[in-house]
Order: C-alpha cells, then sequence, then structure tokens
C-alpha cells in the first residue's frame, strides 16, 4: 500500500476542521496588535528573573563585623565583590587603595605605634587582621578597623620551620577584597612593623595601569634569602600591591592554590605560587624594602636607589635611623622631610669641596657625611656595611647588591650628619634642613689636609618638585656653596642642570718636562709609576705623551698592578733624538679622568742613550770598524808587555843563582862501599855549620875551606 492509497489522518478528525478554519478568520487581526502583546510578555518574564536573582543576593549578604575585645571570629558567606569604578581617566590617589595590615594580637600594643606614624584616617582605606581579637583602646580612631582573619584549620601545613599563621596571613589580600569595598583599584599588602611612606607609594603605583594584571614588590636584601625562597617573589614584609582585576582572580582560585603548597614557609611565597599559576610575574619596584638585615641602616638609607623610598621593614631588627633615641622617635622625626617633599626622601646626591679635597654625601631627609679625600659617584653610590646579614654566618658577598666598607683608612670614617629640624620659606618656596653633627670619637689622622671635625652644622638648601618621579629616573646634583660662617657647611641640591659639569669642570693642562740630549743619537726613555697619591682604586686615568706623541691612552695603574694600591710600574720608550736636542715627557688628563680626583701623575724618568745613526754610542765612527781591527789593537799592546815581562823574569833568575853560589862550600865525597866505611866507623863526626866554620877559619884562605 502506498502513500497516495491512504487518506490524510488530520481528514479522519471534523473538530480540526472547524479549528482550522477558526484559526484562518484571527489572522485578520492587525499584525501590529500580536507584535506588542509578544513584546510586553518578553518584557515582563526578564523583569521577573532580574528581581528574583537580585532577592536571592540579598539574602546571601553578609554585613561587615567589627571584632571588640573577646569576640571570635564569625564564619560568613563572602559578600559580593564590588567593581572599580568607569572612569579610569582619573588620576589614583589615596583612597583608591586599600591596605591589609597583618598583624599579631600578642604584639599589637607594642607594634600598633608604628601603624599610627604613618596611617591617615581621613585619607587611607585598610584592615587590620589579627588572629584574635584585642582589647578596644582610646586611639583606635588613629587605626584602620581590626578584624580577625578567618578559620584556617582545614588547610594543609606541614613545614617544620615556620608557623601555620603564614596561611591567615597569605588569604587577607581575598578577604579584604571580599569585604565589597567601592572604588578600588589597588590592595597593598604589608605588616605592623612595617613603615609606609604613602605619598610615594601613590607614585609609584600611578605609573601602572590599575585595569591590568600587575603583582608590584621587591625582593630580599639578602642573596641567601632570595636562593631559599625567590628573586621572583614580592616579599610581604616590606609590602606588596596587586592590581584589582589581579585580586579578583586570585580570590577564585587561592584556597585550591593554597592547598597545592602544604610545605611553603611563609605567606609571601604562598601568595607567589599562586602568582606563578596565574601567570604574572613580579614587578619589581626598588623602594619597597624587606630590609632582612641587622645593625645600622645608615649605610643602605643614605645610598638609597634612584626610586621614591616606599616602606621599610624589620623596625624591630635593626637599630633607630636616628641615634639617641627609640625606634619610634627616630622614625617620627622623618615626619618633617615628608611634609616638605616625600618625593626626594632619602634620595643621594655627591658634590666635592674642592678648596679642601673632601668628598661630600647627602641623603634628603635624612643625612650628610664628609669624607677626606676624593671617591668617585660610583663608589659612593655603593652602601657602605654599617649593617649585617640577615644570615650571621655570611659575609658582604651574601647580599643581594653591591657594597663597601665603611672605611678603608683610618683618616677616610665618615663624619656623619643627622638631620634635626627643617622648615620651609613660603616666599622662595624653598626648604632647609639642618644637619647636626654625630659626635663618636674619630681616629688621629696624619694626612696634611682640612680636618671636617671643624664643622659642626650643615645647612641643606632644596625647592620641592612634586613631579620628580614623572621624569625619568635621575640621581639629584648638590653644590658645595662658598661661606666665610667657620663651623658650617652650606649645600644646595637640586636637579642637575645642562651644564652641570661647570662645576666639575677637568683642566686639560699636561705637565711636560724637557731633557737636554745629543741629536742624532737613540734613547731608551723608561718612566716609573706609582699611584700613591688616590685613595680608592679606579680613579686615575691620564694620557702619556713622548715628544709630543700619544704614547699611551687611558692609562689605568689600577688594572695594569691588578689592583693593587701605590704598587710601582714602568713603562720604556725609544725615542729618537731630533735636532732640537730635547727629550719631552708629557702626563695629561685622559677623556676618562673625573673631577675632583689626581688626573696624572709621574714618579721618575730614566733617559739611556742607546747609539746614533751610524750605530755608535760617542761620535761618528761606525761601531763595525772598532769591532774590525780590535785583534791589531790588541797585539800591539801586548807583544811589548810580553817581551819586558820575559826580560824583567831573566834577570830576577840570574840574580838568584848567583847569590845561592855565593853561599855553597863544596865537600869530598863520602866514602859509600862497606870497606871504607868499616875503617871510619870508630870516626865521630861533627856537624858544623858553614857560616861558623867560616868564622873559625878566618885567618885562612876562604876558597880552600
Amino acid at each position: 500500500m502506498t502513500m497516495k492509497d491512504n487518506p490524510k489522518v488530520e481528514d479522519n478528525f471534523p473538530w480540526d476542521q472547524s479549528l482550522r478554519n477558526h484559526f484562518t478568520v484571527s489572522w485578520t487581526f492587525p499584525k501590529f496588535v500580536l507584535s506588542s502583546l509578544l513584546l510586553i510578555s518578553i518584557l515582563c518574564i526578564s523583569y521577573t528573573v532580574s528581581f528574583s536573582n537580585a532577592s536571592r543576593k540579598e539574602a546571601n549578604i553578609a554585613g561587615p563585623v567589627r571584632v571588640n575585645a573577646g569576640e571570635k571570629s564569625i564564619a560568613t558567606a563572602p559578600p559580593p565583590v564590588s567593581a572599580p569604578e568607569t572612569n579610569s581617566s582619573q588620576k589614583t590617589t589615596l583612597r583608591h587603595i586599600v591596605f591589609g595590615i597583618a598583624a599579631s594580637a600578642r604584639l599589637w600594643d607594642q607594634r600598633k605605634n608604628y601603624i599610627k606614624l604613618w596611617w591617615k584616617p581621613q585619607q587611607m582605606r585598610g584592615v587590620v587582621w589579627l588572629d584574635r581579637g584585642v582589647k578596644n583602646g582610646t586611639d583606635d580612631h588613629l587605626f584602620p578597623p581590626r578584624r580577625v582573619s578567618g578559620d584556617t584549620s582545614k588547610f594543609k601545613y606541614n613545614n617544620p620551620k615556620g608557623d601555620r599563621s603564614a596561611i591567615r596571613i597569605s588569604r587577607i589580600v581575598s578577604e579584604t577584597l571580599r569585604l565589597g569595598m567601592e572604588d578600588v583599584r589597588w590592595f597593598v599588602m604589608g605588616d605592623d612593623d612595617t613603615f609606609f611612606v604613602p605619598d610615594n607609594l601613590v607614585r609609584v603605583l600611578s605609573k601602572y595601569d590599575h585595569n591590568q594584571f600587575y603583582y608590584i614588590g621587591s625582593s630580599s636584601e639578602s642573596h641567601l634569602q632570595n636562593i631559599n625562597f625567590s628573586y621572583g617573589m614580592a616579599y610581604g614584609g616590606g609590602g606588596f600591591a596587586i592590581s584589582y582585576p589581579l585580586a579578583k582572580a586570585l580570590a577564585k582560585m587561592q584556597d585550591r592554590c593554597i592547598q597545592r603548597y602544604p610545605g611553603l614557609y611563609g605567606s609571601d611565597d604562598r601568595i607567589h605560587a599562586c602568582m606563578a599559576e596565574l601567570g604574572v610575574p613580579l614587578s619589581k619596584e626598588h623602594g619597597f624594602h624587606q630590609y632582612d638585615v641587622f645593625g645600622n641602616l645608615l649605610g643602605l638609607l643614605s645610598a638609597h636607589p634612584v626610586a621614591p623610598l616606599v616602606s621599610i621593614h624589620h623596625l624591630d631588627k635593626v637599630e633607630p635611623i636616628f641615634p639617641n633615641v627609640n625606634r619610634v622617635q627616630a622614625l617620627k622625626r622623618l615626619d618633617l622631610p615628608i611634609d616638605l617633599d616625600s618625593a626626594a626622601l632619602m634620595q643621594q646626591s655627591v658634590c666635592y669641596d674642592k678648596t679642601r679635597s673632601w668628598t661630600v654625601s647627602v641623603s634628603w631627609g635624612y643625612t650628610v657625611q664628609i669624607y677626606r679625600g676624593i671617591f668617585s659617584v660610583r663608589e659612593m653610590e655603593m652602601p657602605a656595611r654599617t649593617f649585617l646579614n640577615w644570615y650571621k654566618r655570611a659575609d658582604y658577598t651574601g647580599f643581594s647588591f653591591n657594597t663597601r666598607p665603611v672605611t678603608r683608612h683610618v683618616c677616610q670614617k665618615p663624619f656623619v650628619y643627622y638631620l634635626s629640624k627643617a622648615s620651609r620659606n613660603k616666599k622662595t618656596n624653598q626648604t632647609t634642613c639642618e644637619h647636626v653633627r654625630h659626635r663618636v670619637p674619630n681616629p688621629d689622622c696624619m694626612w696634611k689636609m682640612p680636618d671636617p671635625s671643624r664643622i659642626d652644622r650643615v645647612e641643606v638648601y632644596r625647592k620641592p618638585d612634586p613631579n620628580l618621579w614623572d621624569k625619568s629616573p635621575r640621581r639629584n646634583c648638590c653644590r658645595v656653596l662658598p661661606t666665610k660662617k667657620k663651623g658650617t657647611m652650606f649645600i644646595d641640591v637640586g636637579e642637575c642642570g645642562d651644564d652641570e659639569t661647570k662645576n666639575a669642570s677637568i683642566p686639560n693642562v699636561n705637565l711636560t718636562w724637557e731633557f737636554p740630549v745629543i741629536e742624532d743619537y737613540k734613547y731608551l726613555v723608561r718612566m716609573h709609576f706609582c699611584d700613591i697619591a688616590s685613595i680608592p682604586l679606579g680613579l686615575l686615568f691620564f694620557n702619556v705623551y713622548v715628544n709630543g706623541h700619544l704614547a699611551y691612552k687611558d692609562l689605568d695603574l689600577s688594572a695594569i698592578t691588578n689592583y693593587v694600591l701605590a704598587s710601582p710600574y714602568y713603562a720604556d720608550f725609544a725615542v729618537d733624538a731630533d735636532r732640537s736636542g730635547v727629550v719631552s715627557v708629557s702626563v695629561g688628563p685622559s677623556s676618562k679622568s673625573m673631577a675632583y680626583t689626581v688626573d696624572a701623575i709621574l714618579n721618575g724618568v730614566e733617559i739611556m742613550r742607546m747609539n746614533n745613526s751610524v750605530g755608535s754610542l760617542d761620535g761618528k765612527l761606525p761601531a763595525e770598524q772598532l769591532f774590525k781591527c780590535w785583534w791589531r789593537r790588541i797585539v800591539g799592546i801586548l807583544l811589548p808587555l810580553i817581551a819586558l815581562v820575559c826580560l824583567l823574569l831573566s834577570f830576577s833568575a840570574i840574580m838568584h843563582r848567583t847569590k845561592n853560589n855565593a853561599a855553597t862550600v863544596p865537600w869530598s865525597k863520602l866514602p859509600m862501599d862497606d870497606h871504607e866505611v868499616s875503617k871510619h866507623r870508630h870516626i865521630n863526626i861533627v856537624k858544623i855549620q858553614i857560616p861558623t866554620l867560616l868564622a873559625l877559619c878566618s885567618n885562612y884562605y876562604k876558597k880552600l875551606v
């Protein structure tokens, strides 16, 4: 049976036919009426769905809970995360930054004073996260609000040397994000013993696009710390910043990430592990300071990198940055320069007092140091080792940056002047920082040069520049100002001018010596050098000239003598004497010479005549002719001498023989056979000397004796 033979199924239903007729009649209504009804239905449905979702979210919101004394942590559902503002063109300010501060309830009463120094309650936002509640105080309004971190007991921690509080600290950024604060661009992490310079923090973060993923901070000062953890990790004590989009991404995966690293030591390496999984590298900023050191921070702070100072950590591990006060009082003294010109705080500049051969290092708002002698800027920008490594057995090679000894000679010990007060002249818009000498015993110095101990006070002038870090980084320049006031030095600090080297120019003058010689001869010129004038190595570069010709360019005695100061060295040059009858030697500055340093040195000269144009050491006769007839001259001299010697020997022999014959007397032969001997056996033989016999026989004829 085919399809054609079968009637349609719908034809068997009479009601369907009537229904079809009904719908056919209904399409005669205007089409726009149906379209309007459909649109209204869709709008109603979408509004109902959105309303139900909003109601569900409101039911899950848990408002912030302030923790008072004795309160326990309350587990609540995470609040919604607020989106950042849409106006991204607005400049970043402190209101766009939210701080998450890790604190300990045990040390809160002690370390809260550090936070009070830099926290600005009316301008800043943040939370102090504690491990448990603490008592309320009368000065709580001067600090960020306090909260207790969430329960982390479900997370594994099996590092035998660490503490599991690292897990709760690592979650501070995520917990702060979930508070739902509005208009946030950056989350900044720090410890309760971290001192921040907020304005400089804003300057650093303003360079970055907060809508992108950024993880900003710095590594440790200890090379071994960076090896044990990572050079690519931002150390949390020194502080680090995370952009808002990156914080959102971190919060979504951090708990799972932490579970994968139970063996890590601290909180910052857990953050670093999660950043590695997110593929975000560390953007290093040299103004964040972990300060994994012990001792005095003078060397580090007085040679601060060319970057805004953002943070100082481990305040309880190091000495107060100003002498004779406690740590809080020392940091409080920085309020003056921070209020006057926070951008220039701790920025180093190096200048020279030419008349007294001093090197002056200025760390604005902190110290001024005066050194006897001339030091290069390259050496002065290295921190002096006034501090010790975090690992006590490590030496100076254990730091992650170059350092220099505090002094190489007793006369090189610096004279340190600490900030005592600061002010601003509103008319001239110029700041004045007064520094007073730190009076500590200085060793006796036998150098014949002015003594910096006669300077009791140093005044430093500077015009503030709030846009200092909007340009390419460059160290400030300083100038020692002339003055007749005894006991006081005046210094001007500011940006380097277009012709800043005018105060540090190198005279293009050579020292020349001329020696009279005989023309047409060759001479060996031996020049002796020994750098007994420089204090440090690597400062002396100069040119050497012989007869006006460049014989040695950029001579560096330090490199030639294997970097041994005051080591002797000589150089030989073969010179032809011309008709002038003079051999000249000169030394002078080179293109590598530095201002205020010794620019040339020559300790001695030897000039030895070699030969002339005909190979003679004296006269015009060639030496070859002299060598050809040498044997004739020798024979002509030796033969007469030999003959004379022979005659003298012959005459001496004859005279000696005559003398011996005169003193001899002949004797009869003694019989030798037995018969004759037997006859004379009984004869007594008496031995008489000839002189005696002659005396006895004086009356006889001598020839018969």
